[in-house]
């Protein structure tokens, strides 16, 4: 191997592990929520210069999102419950539920709007 195939490989290694991580970063997010539709898309908004930008990133993260939500609806559908991205009476293929990623343009904007309508939101209700 030349210097640059081993700067290429260790830049695909580390590329993969970061996308690895925030796929397994988001999984166990929308694990937590515990009214994850059991079938149909999951849309998750992401910004930031690296998946939007480097070669092939946000496919690496969506596939490796779908192989670790494939992992949990196998293992869930095996326990028969359901717990998060779990399946419960209803049986749909995989191929029906899929997590989609979305670049979100203006976030700080958003993230903002979303911080204030959930700060009047606990405001009103301790009202």
């Amino acid at each position: 191997m030349n210097d640059i195939e081993i700067i290429r490989n260790i830049c695909l290694i580390t590329s993969t592990r970061a996308a690895s991580l925030i796929a397994a970063s988001t999984v166990a997010l929308l694990s937590a929520v515990d009214n994850l539709p059991l079938y149909g898309d999951v849309v998750v908004g992401y910004a930031g210069s690296v998946i939007h930008s480097f070669p092939r990133f946000k496919e690496r993260v969506e596939r490796v999102i779908t192989e670790l939500c494939e992992r949990e609806l196998e293992r869930s559908d095996g326990e028969g419950s359901r717990s998060g991205l779990g399946s419960g009476s209803m049986s749909k293929s995989k191929s029906e539920r899929r997590v989609i990623m979305e670049y979100i343009s203006e976030s700080g904007l958003i993230g903002a709007a979303v911080l204030a309508a959930v700060v009047q939101s606990i405001n009103d209700q301790t009202k």
